[in-house]
């Protein structure tokens, strides 16, 4: 050894900690048996002393036992040129470019954003890219600190950027030091997922919090491409979570489900990965037996796949993940076989052994058997339209709104078209106008067109025309669906504004009533008046004090308005809903006729009312010792049964006493009576004495009824 300390000064520093009892030596390597001494605790330090003395110098120790003997192989530590650390911060810009990006894509479609708008780009920012640089800067970090800890040597980490979805594969640091012994192999190993499992789970609560927050409703019928699997962790908090609706998934809740995938990755237990390290430090050499394992489970889900119902306990087999190759390769690539540490004699703690154990079971929730399922496109399409018959004012135009629905798993360009099939009458130049004629949907949404019809200039009360609207996937006509709208040029016209209402039951008589204004226009443009007849038809005790016929002569272009009134009957039950259809003909020609439907609903009623009897009986002059009594009487509206309590409020030395007996109203019943009684204490203080009398319902005192009475004591 021709350079640094003589192999009898590597000796010497040896026999500081242990009993040398030998020299053998070469030009790169030393070795110096030892005598035999328990490997416990304060061998184990003895060695690690040694080593961090020796590593400064150069040379690497490394504990060997070899038929019962024990010895110390000391090595020349290679000389390595070490990348610069501007490597690390490059590749960690370029990783925070690809995660941004990476948000970016996932949040545009989540607001159905612009994918290059400024807020897809804030919010993909702050609401993915974030929490998982978090994730992954917090594992690597706890594997420095770790490493540094043990006096071992590492690289600031290596980030690794990757396409969308995930942004990232995630990162390493290169350990520029020999494990010394198994502790520390497992504290280096396993420090880094614990520490991003614990982030991840942080960052996934608040992701599905934040999937509440937004409420983003998840489209009827939703789809994709790539399909993506659930960890059971994920799974639990997303149950513990309790969200509260069927929402979109927040895009910080799938940054906490990458931390979870690349936490189980790093913890399979094979060659350089964490879970390797772990492996090594639990198990030692029967270590390579669970990388095996690993690979072979692997290649297995590479094939297949299978799901539990765990509340029948099947088992569905389905087909694998085919990602698992290139992650084989890539275990096979680094090597199966993990080198032991330099003191790979003495064992691990209690607590140790416990951080192993925990790691195993991250592994177990934090493992996706299927991360990414990929689906075969299906592309499908649905038109649907506001109405499909209408009538237009002559030189009129009049507008359809048109739902065009992706019923395919895969968002698509639509192609609109509209053409006139049938111009009844006679008159050419009908006019169609849409509003677009090509427009993206996503997988599961609906997006609105408008089509605007438009009569002839010649066209007569009478003409009318069919126009067809079609729509179809850009590229798969044989997807295509249409409907049709049929067009009048009306001789008349009625109106009702609102078609639908829910009746409402006003003061003082609280009879329940649901108004509808109408309008009836005469279309023609004729010299003459034009009489109509009107009609109302539908359930006769709801039209109770309403004309059912009556007739109205209008000119030309001009309209009629009234008001129609429907009275549900007050015992008709909450949520009942009734049609009623009002009509106008032109009197003599019944093919000249327009009709709108009407939409009443009873809503359910609780109306209680308090009177005194006789009326205005609320104030009283009583002596000392003296007492007076009303009568109250008690009028109720409803159409369910209900009950009251009674509660009473009074200033001191005034009581209130009111006759017994239960509050409870029917369905039909409407008054009862109660006496109430107020007596004045013998020693109340002359003045004025108050008393309020609150009838609450059972169900929610919140809702009262009130009623205040006042005494002047003499």
């Amino acid at each position: 050894m021709t350079e640094g300390p003589r192999p009898e000064d590597l000796r010497a520093i040896a026999s500081r900690y242990f009993t040398v009892v030998g020299l053998h030596y070469d030009e790169e390597s030393v070795f110096l048996p030892i005598a035999l001494r328990p490997v416990d605790e304060a061998f184990e330090k003895a060695f690690d002393d040694l080593r961090r003395e020796l590593v400064p110098m150069g040379f690497i120790p490394m504990m060997v036992k070899d038929q019962g003997e024990l010895g110390i192989y000391l090595a020349r530590k290679p000389r390595v040129k070490y990348r610069s650390s501007k490597v690390n911060v490059l590749l960690l810009l370029i990783t925070i470019c690809t995660t941004v990006f990476a948000g970016t894509v996932a949040w545009a479609p989540y607001e159905d954003l612009d994918m290059f708008s400024g807020r897809s780009l804030l919010f993909g920012s702050l609401f993915f890219a974030l929490p998982l640089m978090l994730i992954l800067g917090v594992h690597e970090l706890s594997h420095y600190l770790a490493a540094r800890r043990h006096g071992v040597a590492a690289s600031l980490p290596f980030f690794l950027p990757a396409f969308p979805p995930l942004g990232t594969f995630g990162a390493f640091i290169s350990m520029r030091d020999p494990i010394p012994d198994r502790k520390a192999l497992l504290d280096i190993g396993v420090s880094g997922p614990i520490a991003g499992f614990i982030m991840a789970i942080a960052v996934t609560f608040l992701g599905v919090w934040l999937t509440d927050v937004f409420a983003i409703p998840v489209p009827a019928e939703t789809g994709g491409l790539v399909f993506l699997g659930t960890p059971l962790i994920f799974d639990a908090i997303w149950l513990a979570v309790g969200s509260t609706g069927n929402y979109l998934i927040h895009p910080t809740a799938f940054a906490g489900w990458v931390g979870f995938l690349v936490t189980a990755l790093n913890l399979l237990p094979a060659g350089q990965l964490d879970g390797g390290h772990v492996s090594r430090a639990l198990f030692g050499e029967r270590s390579k037996y669970a990388g095996f394992a690993a690979v072979g489970v692997l290649g297995v889900l590479s094939m297949v796949s299978f799901q539990v119902d765990w509340s029948t306990g099947a088992v569905a087999v389905g087909s694998g993940y085919i990602g698992w190759i290139v992650f084989i390769f890539l275990i096979l690539f680094l090597g199966l076989y993990h080198p032991p540490p330099l003191n790979d004699l003495t064992g691990l703690d209690a607590r140790r052994k416990g951080l192993g154990a925990l790691a195993i079971l991250i592994l177990v929730i934090a493992f996706v058997p299927v991360p990414m399922a990929q689906g075969t496109p299906e592309y499908g399409v649905d038109i649907t339209a506001d109405r499909y018959d209408d009538n237009v004012l002559l030189n009129g135009t009049v507008n359809y709104t048109l739902y065009i629905a992706n019923t395919g798993n895969v968002g698509s360009d639509m192609r609109v078209n509209a053409t006139v099939l049938d111009r009844g009458g006679g008159d050419e130049g009908w006019q169609l106008n849409l509003s677009r004629t090509k427009l993206f949907v996503p997988a599961g949404a609906n997006r609105t067109v408008n089509l605007t019809v438009s009569p002839p200039a010649t066209a007569i009360p009478g003409a009318r025309s069919v126009a067809q609207v079609q729509a179809w996937p850009d590229g798969h006509k044989d997807k295509r669906r249409s409907v049709k709208m049929n067009t009048t040029v009306g001789h008349l016209r009625l109106e009702a504004r609102p078609r639908s209402e829910v009746a409402v039951a006003e003061p003082p008589d609280f009879n329940t009533r649901a108004a509808f204004n109408l309008s009836l226009l005469n279309l023609q443009r004729v010299e003459r008046a034009v009489p109509f007849n009107l009609s109302v038809s539908g359930d006769e005790t709801w039209l109770d004090g309403q004309p059912r016929n009556f007739s109205v002569t209008l000119g030309a272009l001009q309209d009629y308005t009234f008001q129609l009134n429907i009275t549900p009957p007050q015992n008709t039950m909450p949520n009942d809903v009734r049609t009623f259809f009002v009509s106008a003909e032109e009197s003599g020609n019944s093919s000249r006729v327009d009709r709108v439907a009407l939409s009443v609903e009873m809503p359910a009623l609780r109306i209680l009312t308090v009177r005194t009897l006789p009326a205005n009986s609320t104030s009283f002059v009583i002596p000392k010792g003296g007492a007076a009594n009303v009568t109250l009487a008690l009028d109720y509206w409803g159409n369910e049964d209900q009950s009251y309590d009674i509660r009473v409020r009074a200033s001191a030395g005034l009581g209130v006493s009111f006759e017994p007996g239960p509050l409870t109203f029917h369905n039909g019943s409407t008054a009862v009576t109660r006496l109430l009684s107020l007596s004045v204490a013998p020693d109340s203080q002359r003045g004025l004495l108050s008393a309020t009398v609150s009838f609450l319902f059972a169900d929610d005192d919140q809702v009262r009824v009130e009623m205040d009475f006042t005494v002047l004591v003499e």
